[in-house]
């Protein structure tokens, strides 16, 4: 149930929070940003897509930002690194507590100086997530390509009349066929 896991904690409020935000469901949603009425005009859109959905817009200053990040179950960060303030963030985030989850960084890179945060504990950056989506697009291709290769060969024995475990009609062996030309 929703708040059973502990409040996502969202930093930012601009273009990239505002796609990631409809998301990040199951939990009360608390945002963050330097600016609280870019936040208010998020938590705004977001509640009227779900009427019912837990939003709370924090203050925008960054003693409450750092709060946010102790108290938080997950946080992800929609804003760009800044050295400074990631320092004083990624403390926070390594506060000692029984209910840590998720850390996304998106505003991040694998370009980036990722000391203060890999001290914290594992957390997702930008350059991560652009590394799992080539793998898991090189894995589908490789997954296609032997598809391709399965259609082929089933294709050709049906073609020389050999018989497998499984009878197709002519209308199976055209769309197989098909798919595989």
């Amino acid at each position: 149930t929703p708040g059973e896991r502990g409040p996502v904690l969202l930093i930012g409020a601009g273009q990239l929070a505002e796609a990631v935000a409809p998301w990040l469901r199951g939990s009360e949603l608390w945002i963050w940003n330097r600016n609280r009425e870019r936040a208010e005009l998020l938590a705004a859109a977001l509640r009227a897509r779900d009427a019912t959905r837990q939003i709370r817009v924090l203050e925008s200053t960054p003693d409450a930002e750092l709060a946010a990040w102790r108290n938080a179950r997950d946080v992800v960060v929609c804003v760009p690194a800044d050295n400074a303030r990631d320092t004083a963030r990624a403390a926070a985030w390594a506060t000692p507590r029984g209910n840590r989850g998720q850390l996304v960084h998106l505003g991040v890179d694998g370009t980036a100086d990722l000391r203060a945060w890999q001290a914290a504990g594992p957390f997702l950056h930008l350059g991560a997530v652009y590394e799992l989506l080539r793998a898991q697009n090189e894995l589908r291709q490789a997954q296609v390509r032997r598809a391709e290769r399965a259609c082929r060969e089933r294709s050709l024995l049906r073609s020389l009349g050999r018989s497998d475990s499984e009878p197709h009609g002519w209308e199976d062996l055209v769309a197989i066929d098909s798919l595989c030309s």
